[in-house]
């Protein structure tokens, strides 16, 4: 299909919101799921590995999946990701972002990636999303619902 070309290797930057729906029955699973069937080329700074690890500890300390689903979901994880992104240099960065739109510096180390490399930022963090796209940088983030299009 000539549509299907123009979409290959689009690239997006995912935040962990978005992942855990990969793997864990939450409100828009199928939209999420449908990221990693879109020919996008999902990438996500080091630091998005640590939030996601963090999430699944979670559930295993309320014991919610065991370690071999927890060590599964991580392999698999890493089989939908196609670019990690260096963020060390982005922490100063995200720590203005944080101060300047009043939202976690944690989310706003995936808005510095965005920025810095250019790349729309997917999210699936109400909150976040509410308070980046009420400042000057809401053209960099997107509703999991909505993604960019070419």
């Amino acid at each position: 299909m000539e549509n299907e070309a123009e979409y290959i290797n689009i690239p997006i930057i995912v935040d962990a919101c978005v992942a855990i729906k990969w793997f864990f029955a939450e409100d828009y699973n199928e939209k999420a799921y449908s990221l990693l069937q879109n020919c996008f080329m999902i990438g996500v700074p080091y630091f998005f590995l640590l939030e996601f690890s963090n999430f699944l500890l979670r559930k295993r300390r309320k014991e919610e999946i065991s370690q071999s689903i927890s060590d599964e979901t991580n392999r698999i994880l890493l089989e939908y990701i196609d670019c990690f992104y260096p963020d060390n240099h982005l922490i100063v960065r995200a720590i203005r972002l944080s101060n300047e739109i009043n939202h976690s510096p944690y989310d706003c180390l995936y808005l510095a990636c965005s920025e810095h490399y250019n790349i729309p930022l997917i999210t699936a963090d109400h909150d976040f999303y509410k308070h980046v796209k009420k400042s000057a940088y809401a053209r960099l983030i997107y509703w999991m619902e909505e993604p960019p299009m070419p």
